[in-house]
């Protein structure tokens, strides 16, 4: 080695340092890497342990951002038909007498986590009365993560060729976790790119979960912020749920509606406080419960409104003893829950007199 002077060493080679760096970040990228690489197949893996299907494998997106289900898709319990609906195969045609019953609604009614729905249990209770006059098919049009515009799309360009002679709507919970009543003007978007990145990455859905769910609890809140809440009426969802009522008086089909059932309507709520899910912006019970008060109000003042039939689920499931027993998470029913629910449904459609069952329906229809 050289030197420049006394105990002044020079390198042979002066590219030598810029070639270590390129050499040092190279190494530093491959690492980086290979521990993205590994945390993604451990997501995976973890998920796929779940023994459920998840929203990435069986999504269509569109052009126009609308997603649909992926048809003939069959794994871990979820089976879409041919048409893109959860369920058996169908026709487009209906079969001669058939009463055909269409549920549209976001998670909840598709099934999330769940083998059997409540679209599914519930014609298999109505197919076992010998007083309905028809077969009774229920299809179920329900999938995750879709608003209430998203459910009027739905309506409109997938639901109104079956030509369907009843609609059953649950619809709001997105709309509520999307909307905050701080910005009502600005809503979570299902197809913008940070989303677009969780439907790819599954180290980052994980990642994201996990900063949600150390997110320290919101304390009592200002009142202000609750002046906030308490003035807000849905604006958006309210307008959604009206040209989804809209639609479906053009197709001159009946269309019941359902409020939206959940954990927070339990008296008991508290000894599963661990299963709720906030939305984005808000840790805060109080405000939760206040929100979705808010949007079932919303949903009965529509229906009274223009005099639609309404199955009033958060009532009816709230008052079940033990009621909290039946829910998975904040909103999603577990397999005891659903059952719960479509044995509701079946009496509650039943009383209305829409059904091809009974005296009551043959008087009705015959005005």
């Amino acid at each position: 080695m050289k030197t420049g002077g006394p105990g002044v060493p020079v390198s042979a080679d002066p590219r030598g340092a810029p070639r270590r760096w390129w050499r040092d970040c190279l190494i530093g990228l491959a690492i980086t890497v290979a521990l993205g690489l590994g945390l993604e197949v451990a997501a995976r893996v973890y998920w796929y342990r779940q023994a459920v299907s998840l929203h990435d494998d069986f999504a269509v997106v569109h052009p126009s951002g609308r997603w649909t289900l992926a048809p003939r898709y069959h794994e871990n319990g979820t089976d879409v038909n041919s048409l893109g609906f959860r369920g058996p195969e169908t026709t487009v045609v209906k079969p001669r007498e058939t009463f055909r019953i269409v549920a549209l609604g976001d998670s909840v009614t598709f099934g999330h986590r769940l083998h059997f729905t409540y679209p599914a249990l519930l014609q298999a209770r109505l197919e076992h009365r010998p007083e309905c006059r028809a077969r009774i098919e229920v299809i179920n049009a329900g999938v995750p993560g879709y608003q209430t515009r998203h459910i009027r799309g739905r309506l409109d360009e997938d639901v109104r060729p079956l030509r369907p002679d009843l609609l059953l709507v649950l619809a709001g919970w997105n709309d509520l976790y999307s909307d905050n009543p701080a910005s009502p003007a600005k809503r979570l978007d299902p197809q913008s790119p940070f989303n677009r990145v969780l439907r790819v990455s599954y180290a980052a859905k994980a990642l994201t979960k996990l900063a949600f769910d150390l997110r320290p609890p919101s304390g009592e809140a200002s009142p202000t912020v609750r002046q906030v809440y308490e003035s807000f009426a849905a604006p958006v969802f309210v307008s959604d749920y009206e040209g989804l009522l809209a639609i479906a008086d053009d197709m001159r089909t009946p269309v019941v509606m359902l409020t939206l059932p959940s954990l927070l309507g339990s008296p008991d709520w508290r000894e599963a406080a661990s299963r709720i899910v906030f939305p984005y912006y808000t840790t805060n019970v109080d405000l939760l419960m206040l929100l979705w008060t808010k949007y079932n109000r919303a949903v009965r003042d529509l229906a009274a409104r223009d005099r639609r039939p309404l199955i009033d689920l958060a009532q009816e499931i709230s008052q079940i003893p033990g009621s909290q027993r039946l829910f998975g998470d904040t909103n999603h029913l577990n397999p005891t829950g659903t059952t719960v629910m479509a044995g509701i449904l079946e009496n509650d459609l039943l009383a209305t007199g829409l059904l091809p069952c009974g005296a009551q329906h043959a008087r009705l229809h015959a005005r």
